[in-house]
């Protein structure tokens, strides 16, 4: 039996494709490039990495720097010593936000490679070793 049209079917096809901002679009794809270049030799230990483990490590580190923070003061209730935790802090949550930025640069070069292969590949979805979910619809 064949896949009933969904809804707004008939106008999707009408409709022009989201744009994206060039800036951002010619990050994602220098990022694409980079995903996509071929491993140089001193990159084969890259496998054993596992990304659970790591990010276990820096969540536990971060927790230790959260606690550090709290209690660094602690004794010293000075504007001089709470000033300096403060920028400290600052300066912690701005690196904290760089790596939220280079990720979700990934996550985006990613979602745009996944997206065009699964094209490619007749699928719309697809399960992960995980047990995750992957799908797309329009």
């Amino acid at each position: 039996m064949a896949k009933r049209a969904g809804k707004y079917s008939a106008v999707l096809g009408r409709l022009p494709t989201l744009g994206i901002d060039p800036a951002r679009r010619d990050a994602v794809t220098q990022a694409q490039e980079q995903i996509k270049a071929p491993r140089k030799t001193d990159e084969e230990c890259l496998d054993a990495l596992d990304p659970a483990r790591v990010i276990e490590a820096i969540a536990t580190r971060v927790l230790s720097l959260v606690e550090l923070k709290k209690r660094q003061t602690a004794g010293k209730p000075w504007a001089s010593e709470y000033a300096r935790a403060y920028a400290e802090c600052r300066a912690i949550r701005d690196a904290i936000a760089e790596w939220d930025g280079a990720f979700s640069l990934l996550v985006e070069a990613y979602q745009w490679l996944m997206i065009d292969q699964m094209k490619v590949e007749g699928t719309t979805g697809l399960k992960l070793d995980s047990g995750a979910s992957i799908s797309t619809w329009l």
